[in-house]
């Protein structure tokens, strides 16, 4: 955890004095709690991402029952030991992969170093200005996901810019 302070911080100076002399900005902010489920719902809609977001959904409900005591801690626990750590992994990563599709579709070259504004996201001190472009990615999000909702099913035309881009 230090250590990834630690780069973040040297990364965050380089990128700094590099961007000194330049008139566009090289660092950003995003939150990604504010953006992760919709980040997700793009990601999940992928025909390559389906057993991962069953896996998902059935994970959140199983939260949700045992949040309002309906489901024994215990045995849902044993149900998704095994395979909950890597799936986590695979969904932060497939959040993380829609969001760097984003935000290049977005401001192309504009931004060097995006760094997470959220709880344990790194950065305490900086002497340059980090805007925060959570809202732009958010409006974005949504807007795409009024477009799907709006066309029809079977629509040849369909919106593929997010669906095509492959997530590793």
């Amino acid at each position: 955890m230090i250590k990834n302070s630690i780069a973040i911080a040297v990364i965050l100076c380089v990128f700094s004095v590099c961007q000194a002399g330049e008139l566009g900005v090289g660092v950003a902010k995003v939150d990604m709690r504010e953006l992760e489920p919709l980040l997700l719902e793009v990601a999940f809609a992928k025909p390559e991402n389906q057993r991962l977001g069953d896996w998902y959904a059935e994970l959140q409900e199983q939260e949700r029952a045992m949040r309002s005591g309906e489901v024994d801690i215990e045995e849902a626990a044993r149900s998704f030991v095994f395979d909950r750590i890597d799936n986590e992994r695979a969904v932060e990563d497939l959040a993380r992969g829609e969001l760097i599709v984003l935000i290049e579709d977005m401001f192309g070259d504009r931004y060097r170093l995006v760094v997470n504004d959220g709880y344990g996201g790194g950065i305490l001190y900086t002497e340059v200005a980090i805007p925060d472009i959570t809202p732009n990615i958010k409006q974005r999000l949504l807007t795409d996901r009024m477009a799907r909702q709006a066309q029809p099913e079977d629509s040849s035309a369909q919106d593929t810019r997010l669906k095509d881009v492959p997530v590793e």
